[in-house]
């Protein structure tokens, strides 16, 4: 399951990442999901969310959000992958670009996504 949506304001990409992955533990949230897996390939927020360290920037606060948010599930894996292997969440995110709507998957592929992708990738 995924969900996009176009953000209003300009940020930095690490925000913007950080957001997404807030959005994402709402989404798991809200389908009853208890053990998370969050996958980033910003290695900056996975950093952050990973450190012990109290960071006070925009970033560090956009983290400290998404652990509130962790905390009200069972488990939650922070997890880094590299952009290549995270070209799933870039067709989403050129998506919620173009759109200025929410959008809600479960289940099937959407084709815009498998659009992005050559044939033998499939």
């Amino acid at each position: 399951m995924s969900r996009c949506k176009k953000l209003e304001i300009h940020v930095e990409t690490e925000i913007a990442e950080g957001l997404a992955c807030q959005e994402g533990l709402v989404l798991a949230k809200e389908y009853g999901g208890t053990k998370i897996i969050l996958e980033t390939d910003c290695q900056k927020i996975y950093h952050t969310l990973c450190s012990d360290h109290e960071d006070f920037s925009y970033q560090g606060a956009v983290c400290q959000s998404i652990r509130r948010e962790a905390a009200h599930l069972e488990q939650v894996i922070f997890s880094w992958a590299r952009r290549s292997a995270n070209g799933v969440a870039h067709s989403l995110a050129k998506l919620a670009s173009c759109n200025s709507a929410f959008f809600y998957y479960t289940g099937a592929i959407p084709d815009t996504v498998w659009s992005d992708f050559p044939p033998a990738e499939r």
